[in-house]
This record gives structure tokens, sequence and C-alpha cells, in this order.
């Protein structure tokens, strides 16, 4: 697995639409991925010094020059490195995550609300994956809307985004590597799903 970080100037202009709108930022990454389309990312909360930071996950190293605008980016903005986890069960690792909670009632997928719904919700994935939740910080962010030209006019979707920061211990090592390569939750393709680990 590798981990990429990019640095992105929140002032700049020419970047203000990438960070605004995730069609634009996965079509981007998209293009740095075309032989293995399979890549998770997040863009940052946090910036520092008039930079946002994005992370990106993936099997392959990104062809970064393959993208209009994160190819302009200098060297030093753009960092990527193998990355592994050494898993073993029992061990307690510190999370980040955003997930667009959803559940399917009637068909469709439906935002799931209420602190309490959430941490169960988060608790669901992440037993799937192999992991039990130590605790949990429920951070709502809102919605996020993503919108994109269509040849009948514009297209836009909104999805809920919430942030979640805790403790998780591993029950299952080799099923959780996968739900962690794979991501948690849907809309994965809008920045959702990354799920970030460290070492307490």
């Amino acid at each position: 697995m590798r981990i990429s970080q990019v640095r992105i100037p929140v002032a700049n202009r020419k970047w203000q639409r990438f960070l605004a709108n995730p069609y634009v930022q996965h079509a981007e990454l998209a293009s740095c991925f075309e032989g293995d389309p399979r890549f998770l990312y997040r863009l940052e909360p946090e910036a520092a010094d008039g930079l946002a930071t994005l992370l990106v996950q993936s099997n392959t190293e990104p062809r970064w020059i393959a993208s209009d605008l994160l190819g302009q980016l200098s060297p030093q903005m753009r960092a990527s490195k193998e990355f592994a986890l050494g898993l073993t069960t029992g061990t307690v690792l510190r999370f980040r995550v955003r997930a667009n909670p959803t559940v399917k009632r009637d068909g469709k997928r439906r935002a799931v609300i209420g602190e309490t719904s959430l941490v169960e919700w988060l608790e669901r994935k992440l037993g799937a994956i192999g992991a039990r939740l130590c605790g949990a910080v429920v951070i709502p962010e809102g919605p996020l809307r993503a919108a994109r030209s269509e040849p009948h006019g514009r297209r836009s979707m909104t999805f809920s985004s919430v942030r979640f920061e805790g403790e998780v211990e591993v029950v299952d090592p080799e099923m959780f590597r996968l739900g962690v390569e794979a991501g948690i939750g849907s809309a994965k393709a809008f920045g959702f799903g990354l799920v970030s680990l460290a070492r307490r």
C-alpha cells in the first residue's frame, strides 16, 4: 500500500475549484492511476502556511504528470511512500476517517443522523472488517457538494460528511488490512472512506 501527500496552495485561484469540488478532485486523481483505478483520498480539514493537504492511498505510485493540475506542482509539494501496516491481533491504533454514513431504505441511500446512530454505524463498519471500536469523537462536517457539467446541463450531488477520530483494536489482522485498503462506507470516489492509522 502506498500513501501520498500533496500540498495545495489554498489562496491560488487556479486551485480553489479543485479544493471545492470532489468531482474535479476525483477526475484529476484518476488520471494519475490509469492502470489501476483503485485509490482512496481525503482532503484534510487543517491547513497550515496557506497549504491544504490531500492524502491519497493507492496500490501503485501515482503518475502526477498525467494530471493537468497535480502535474503542475513542484516535486517538493508531493511526497509518496510505501506504507506497511504491520498489524497483529490486539493492536490498538489511533484512526481518522471521513465517511459518508448511509443506510439503504426503500432502495435509496439515506444519511445516518444523530451521534449515537453514527457511532453504531461506525462500529458495524469496523466490525465487518475485523476491528473493534474502542472510542470515537464524531465531528459532523455538514453537506459536501459535488458538481460537473454534462451535455444536457449540470449534474450535482450532495453528501453527508462526518469525520470520526478515535482508537480501534485489531481483531483479525488480515481482514482489517483488506478493509483498510478498500475503505469504508459509500461515496469513496468523492473523498470518503480512507482510514488513516497511527500508533498510540
